[in-house]
């Protein structure tokens, strides 16, 4: 691949901006751009002009702006020769005007400001401008877009897909998701940011390719010159006031909208966002202000000085200790001010402050933390061990996994007792170390049976929920559900030991195709949910949501998700990345693809810990769906980087079935038939032996529907009649519909899809209904069905796959023929040839033939042969329906 060496990549992004200019200077009307410095409103000012000179327009540009050369553009020094030129300038009668191209229009002073209104009044030119958002322009320019000589168009930083575009246009389509989210979360789309941040990367060689796909590593040490100046450009002139919230934003990351006021810098806070340099976000009923981008703040930290810094952190730390810290953000954020600024906080702030960086995926600084911490731990208390324990978590984390297990064993040697969820905690940590890390699963179950055998009866039974996530790593869900029966009933509801066993086995069910039998064990041993913490409630909810899910409880399952995501916290990696799943699981069934790409993208790199609810490739699901939004060669690409990136992992059979799943689904979009069919039933086949009726199932409706559904019915029907899923039911109804080619099936089975909020599988049955009802001759069924997939599809972002495409009748199949078209066909039904019926009617032949192709359209029909029997059925579905 030749990559761009030109800024012209860069307007892979305004595609929609110079579609909106092209269609206004067409028309012989303006355009005013507007937008914050680094928006590339030059970039685009000069692309639109050599445009309109492509389209023959004439062109004239002051000083050449945007670098307009050819023949029919003129260039002048100042704008005002320019305006006495067209002043002066003849035009041939019905020619569109002149387009006059001006940047930094809102510099332009009052007279010549109104000398461009005028000219624009009178009709002599086209006016294409642009002007920095947030400065005060003269009364002539606003009056172009009051008088309506202007359309406005607003330029604002690339959403996630925008950024994809643009980088592919750079480097082609072979870059990876997580980088792709990586650049948008880093420059937040900023046009200027992200064009400095990849050619600067190019050049250090943090951009490279890896396996034939772009990966980007991220920042390495401090941004070089060119790229911290471009960081910086939009903080030149702030007031005192500006610069020293800026200053504490970008030290503190963010701060309370409360403290910002209680330090005198409301007016400041205003005046920054208002430029778009400051941000708000939402963390509970809290109002939070951040730099727009984080690469700015990060850049503008590096450059304060000592004595500020640790001023400022001072500051924001007393001021939060002020508010009370109450939540466990607040500890970790006074915590991190107060290291930064040279002081050391109490051993419980830092514990404390080390399990909320833990959780947040702070690793870099749990690790600082837990360091400090036992550095000041005395041997006699418990806090060496806890120390450690945390340490050994951040080290598994972050992928130094030997050193982790090591710090695990010294912490477990230790003869302080922990309380008992410490040390299962803890153990649980070790033990995903183990499996996750370093691959060494049969210790891990070594280590999990020596222990149950050192334990007392409680004690041993909280060990339950690591074998029961050994269990699942290992496909034996019966041996979940034996751990769940054998505890449960010992156990009062809502036990820690029950918040660890409980999600996996309710799971456990769920996977063998009874979410009925899954929601009944949550209710009877969950207790009150207020005694659950994070991360157990986290899986429960995911649990729950997915049940309601393969129930067709379409508002029940959004409703449960909204409340996970009102109980989420902005920081809590683990909930956040679960909640994110199981909203781009319902934005997929539901249609909304390119919603659940974007969500992919984003938690794809969310670091977290596994654990044992992740049973799904991420990378592997975002192929699938940009399959299923037609974006073929990506979606392969991005199959190439989840099967690189599962390749690290250790084998688990749930997570291979899913990403070969996903696999099938790419290979049948992309037309590999066979391959396609072969990997699901390899899948099928795995996940029925291991009991995974709900995988199984799925697997065999994806083969039915893409060759064969006859030989597949009865297995898909015989694992449905155990199972309490609607989705499961409905997937076996399906496979059966398509076997009989029953378009009346077909039709129940596409409205049950639609209740079910399935709507991209309603439409694809309408279509295989549309083609049934059209062979067994019901044209009129036929075209109720084809309406029906249609108005489906206008609904959602999706497209009929193409297994379904093929078997469509034409969108009209059923249409009812002209007068004209039935004399036509009548006469081709009587044997005449198109010359004889051009001689019938006194038109020509052209004109015959016209309307037979037409005909044919309406009739579904290929040859003049079949016109007669098509008529006839015509006429007598008609009179039937």
């Amino acid at each position: 691949m030749q990559e761009t060496q030109d800024d012209d990549w860069m307007l892979a992004g305004r595609a929609e901006e110079l579609r909106a200019i092209d269609s206004a200077t067409s028309q012989g009307k303006g355009v005013l751009m507007e937008g914050q410095l680094g928006m590339g409103m030059s970039q685009l000012l000069g692309a639109a002009l050599r445009r309109a000179e492509a389209k023959g327009l004439t062109v004239v540009s002051v000083g050449g702006t945007g670098g307009a050369g050819a023949s029919a553009s003129a260039a002048f020094d100042t704008l005002d020769t320019c305006l006495e030129r067209l002043a002066r300038m003849r035009r041939p009668q019905g020619a569109l005007p002149p387009v006059l191209g001006v940047d930094d229009v809102h510099l332009l002073n009052s007279p010549t400001a109104a000398r461009l209104c005028a000219l624009a009044s009178s009709g002599r030119a086209s006016i294409v401008a642009a002007a920095t958002r947030g400065a005060c322009p003269p009364v002539g320019i606003d009056m172009l877009w009051l008088e309506h000589h202007v359309e406005r168009v607003d330029l604002a930083p690339f959403d996630r897909p925008t950024v994809a575009r643009v980088v592919r246009a750079r480097l082609g389509v072979e870059v990876g998701a997580s980088t792709l989210e990586r650049l948008w979360a880093t420059t937040r789309g900023h046009p200027l940011l992200l064009r400095e941040l990849i050619e600067q990367s190019l050049t250090d060689g943090s951009f490279c390719r890896v396996g034939g796909v772009w990966r980007w590593r991220g920042l390495t040490g401090a941004p070089p010159k060119r790229l911290a100046d471009a960081a910086l450009f939009r903080l030149r002139d702030l007031t005192s006031d500006e610069h020293e919230l800026a200053c504490m934003l970008a030290i503190a990351e963010s701060v309370e909208t409360d403290l910002v006021l209680q330090a005198g810098l409301g007016a400041a806070a205003e005046s920054l966002y208002a430029r778009g340099l400051v941000a708000e976000e939402r963390a509970g009923r809290r109002i939070r202000l951040r730099l727009s981008e984080p690469l700015t703040g990060h850049v503008l930290a590096s450059r304060i000085s000592a004595f500020t810094g640790r001023r400022l952190r001072r500051q924001v730390a007393d001021a939060l200790t002020a508010t009370g810290a109450r939540r466990e953000d607040d500890v970790l954020r006074i915590v991190a001010l107060r290291m930064d600024a040279g002081l050391v906080p109490e051993r419980d702030h830092l514990l404390a402050a080390a399990l909320t960086a833990i959780r947040r995926g702070s690793h870099q600084f749990a690790e600082r933390v837990c360091r400090t911490a036992l550095s000041r731990s005395d041997d006699e208390t418990a806090e060496p061990a806890r120390a450690r324990m945390l340490l050994a978590r951040v080290l598994s984390s972050t992928g130094r996994h030997a050193e982790a297990e090591a710090e695990f064993a010294a912490a477990a040697k230790t003869p302080v007792q922990l309380p008992r969820e410490e040390y299962v905690d803890a153990f649980r940590a070790r033990v995903d170390n183990l499996v996750w890390g370093m691959r060494r699963t049969a210790e891990a179950v070594a280590l999990a049976d020596e222990a149950m055998q050192s334990l007392d009866g409680p004690s041993a039974r909280a060990l339950e929920g690591c074998r029961a996530a050994l269990a699942l790593h290992a496909d034996r869900l019966a041996d979940i559900l034996a751990i769940a029966d054998r505890v449960l009933p010992l156990e009062s509801p809502g036990s820690p030991t029950v918040r660890a066993i409980l999600p996996v086995a309710a799971f456990a069910r769920l996977e063998r195709g009874d979410p009925v039998g899954a929601l009944e064990l949550l209710r009877l041993h969950g207790g009150r949910l207020e005694d659950w913490e994070d991360d157990a409630l986290c899986h429960r909810d995911a649990v729950v949501t997915r049940c309601l899910f393969h129930l067709g409880g379409q508002e029940a399952s959004a409703s449960m998700l909204e409340e996970m995501e009102r109980s989420t916290d902005l920081q809590d990696r683990a909930r956040q990345f679960h909640t994110s799943v199981t909203r781009a699981c319902l934005y997929r069934k539901g249609g909304r693809l390119r919603e659940a790409a974007e969500l992919l993208r984003e938690v794809g790199t969310v670091p977290r810990r596994h654990d044992w609810l992740d049973t799904h490739c991420i990378v592997g699901w975002l192929a699938g769906v940009l399959a299923e939004m037609g974006e073929h060669s990506e979606a392969l690409c991005t199959l190439l980087e989840a099967d690189s990136e599962e390749s690290d992992k250790p084998d688990c059979p749930i997570v291979r079935d899913s990403m070969a799943q996903e696999r099938a689904l790419v290979l049948a979009y992309a037309g590999d038939v066979s391959g396609a069919v072969g990997q699901a039933m390899e899948v099928a086949k795995r996940a029925s032996e291991a009991g995974r009726t709900l995988t199984a199932v799925a697997a065999l409706h994806l083969a039915a529907r893409v060759a064969d559904a006859g030989p597949l019915t009865c297995q898909a029907r015989g694992l449905a009649d155990g199972s309490t899923s609607e989705l499961v039911h409905l997937q076996a109804d399906h496979i059966a519909a398509l076997a009989a080619a029953d378009g009346d099936a077909l039709r129940t089975v596409a409205d049950r899809f639609r209740a079910n909020g399935a709507l991209p599988l309603a439409a694809e049955a309408l279509a295989q209904a549309a083609r049934a009802h059209h062979s067994a001759g019901q044209l009129r069924k036929g075209q109720a069905a084809w309406t029906a997939c249609q108005e489906i599809l206008t609904t959602t972002e999706g497209m009929l796959p193409p297994w379904a495409a093929r078997e469509a009748p034409d969108e009209r199949p059923a249409a009812t023929l002209t007068t004209r078209e039935r004399e036509v066909a009548a006469l081709v039904a009587s044997g005449l040839t198109n010359r004889g019926i051009a001689a019938r009617l006194v038109v020509s032949v052209r004109t015959v033939e016209n309307h037979l192709h037409r005909v044919y359209n309406k009739l579904g029909i290929s040859a003049r042969t079949d016109v007669g029997r098509a008529l006839a059925d015509q006429g007598g579905d008609r009179a039937s329906a």
